[in-house]
């Protein structure tokens, strides 16, 4: 059985899509599923040569199609294609269904709906939901659709977690990092705006692309603030990270995560923070939790940033105890994301299901 994984860029500064993709192909062939299936994983680059006839005949030679992302119209064109040769296909949400992307840009994606992925949605064998939180979201938009919901997981084997020692590298110097694409819906400027009073020692680490003109546009805006409001001493901006070992370094040398998002859909940086014992330091909008069982490992913060101050001064006056236990709270925590044979397997049964049966009938919760 042969599967497209397809997605608008496989360049890594795009974000989840390009991230979810390669991952889902790594750990079918860790766990020796690809002799079952053969998986490609294409983007636009692939495509954008390629006349409308010869498209349709490159997608007719598979027997699922793994839709990443929506709001594209080469997205619904490929799936336009796929019923028309009764190929199965599925589109992950990538959380671009929840209310901040939808006021992005709003005429355009309510026409859009209203002509593409409505239709998209109707005929697709199921949608790919990361987590419950994007399934109650979009869940009004998903009316007759079977769903079943696989979140982002990790391979703990390809980093360097350094949980032996949560001592911090540099006493009296609060080291927290944002380490994700630069763009708007993650609130750094606001971010930014509400420490510009505390007077407190810090250093925010500000690492990931800018990769479209948009994106450009919104990194300059973020250095033009920090040089305004004098914090240049504080806030550092530093070149995007591809590799996972590389990841480790500088997550192993902070203390605490940022992610002030106004919407997230299911945070690799997240769970990769999480996974190293970060503790974290959130909107609640990235969906994510902060405390299990009653064991805490991060602070949420308002959606005006008015407690700002208050979690600053409360991590900097923190003990290398009471740190160390968000650390560890944080690392136990992030058992329930770590790649699995069984849990890839539940993915594979799901994709075999809808490639033997043309339909999903039920909905899939997969946890």
């Amino acid at each position: 059985m042969k599967i497209l994984l397809y997605l608008k860029s496989k360049d890594f500064t795009y974000g989840g899509p390009a991230y979810v993709c390669e991952s889902l192909r790594n750990f079918f062939k860790k766990y020796d599923l690809l002799k079952d299936f053969e998986i490609e994983i294409k983007d636009d680059n692939a495509f954008n040569n390629l006349s409308k006839n010869k498209l349709s005949k490159e997608i007719s030679k598979y027997d699922l199609v793994s839709i990443h992302g929506i709001w594209s119209f080469r997205n619904s064109f490929i799936a336009k294609i796929c019923r028309k040769n009764f190929i199965p296909y599925t589109i992950c949400l990538h959380g671009m269904l929840d209310p901040w992307s939808w006021r992005k840009n709003f005429f355009f994606k309510f026409v859009f709906y209203l002509f593409y992925l409505k239709k998209d949605f109707q005929y697709a064998s199921s949608i790919h939901c990361l987590n419950r939180f994007e399934f109650e979201l979009t869940k009004k938009y998903l009316k007759n659709n079977n769903v079943f919901i696989f979140e982002n997981l990790l391979d703990d084997t390809s980093y360097d977690i350094k949980n032996q020692s949560f001592k911090r590298k540099k006493q009296g110097v609060l080291q927290i990092l944002y380490l994700g694409r630069v763009t708007e819906k993650k609130g750094l400027d606001k971010f930014i705006s509400a420490i510009s009073h505390i007077d407190k020692k810090f250093l925010l680490k500000i690492v990931g692309p800018a990769n479209t003109n948009e994106d450009r546009a919104y990194l300059l805006k973020l250095k033009k603030l920090t040089k305004d409001l004098k914090l240049e001493d504080k806030i550092k901006f530093f070149e995007p990270i591809k590799e996972n070992l590389k990841k480790s370094e500088i997550i192993n040398e902070s203390d605490f995560f940022l992610l002030p998002s106004m919407a997230e859909g299911d945070s690799v940086a997240l769970k990769e923070s999480v996974l190293h014992g970060l503790p974290l330091i959130i909107t609640k909008n990235c969906k994510f939790e902060i405390e299990y069982n009653n064991m805490k490992f991060g602070y949420y913060l308002n959606d005006d940033f008015s407690n700002v101050e208050n979690i600053i001064k409360t991590v900097i006056a923190m003990n290398e105890n009471e740190h160390n236990l968000l650390r560890k709270n944080a690392l136990n925590f992030s058992e329930k994301f770590k790649i699995s044979k069984n849990k890839i397997y539940i993915l594979f049964e799901i994709y075999e299901n809808i490639i033997r049966s043309k339909i999903n009938k039920n909905i899939l919760k997969v946890t």
